[in-house]
């Protein structure tokens, strides 16, 4: 890449935009304490027609494959709740008893886990936040998983 090249900011620009605002008021110190992701394309040839930096945003944006929910949810780092869910996962009680599955959405009949990752961070929110929380999110976990889990809570 170089020096005189079209740079085109595909992803980010609120994040960029949110960050040179900050920069430019004087606070300098807190914009580079941070890491702000962004995507950036540039042009080989020539500089893109409107049509094919339209066609550009679309495929980046709407043809990417969303991953499943298991997946983030065993991916996540910065979630308290799945901090606690993992956490709660390598407890004695918890590992002595099959453990955590991590990335199956459910166990399959040949598992040896006690729970799923999903189902256990899902049921770690309801106990966290409190019974009226439950009565909402309760119809999303399989009651057998509900039962043998409330057993080690």
């Amino acid at each position: 890449m170089r020096a005189n090249s079209t740079r085109i900011l595909l992803d980010g620009l609120a994040r960029y935009t949110g960050a040179m605002e900050v920069y430019e008021a004087g606070d300098e110190e807190i914009v580079n304490s941070f890491t702000f992701p962004v995507t950036i394309y540039v042009p080989q040839e020539r500089n893109l027609t409107l049509m094919e930096l339209g066609q550009l945003f679309h495929d980046f944006n709407f043809l990417t494959q969303p991953i499943k929910k298991n997946r983030a949810i065993a991916l996540d780092r910065s979630n308290i709740y799945v901090g606690l869910t993992k956490k709660l996962g390598e407890t004695d009680i918890i590992e002595r008893n099959g453990g955590v599955e991590e990335r199956a959405a459910s166990l399959g009949k040949k598992s040896t886990a006690l729970v799923a990752q999903q189902v256990f961070c899902a049921l770690c929110v309801v106990r966290a936040k409190g019974l009226h929380f439950r009565r909402n999110l309760v119809r999303n976990i399989p009651l057998e998983s509900q039962i043998l889990l409330v057993k080690h809570f």
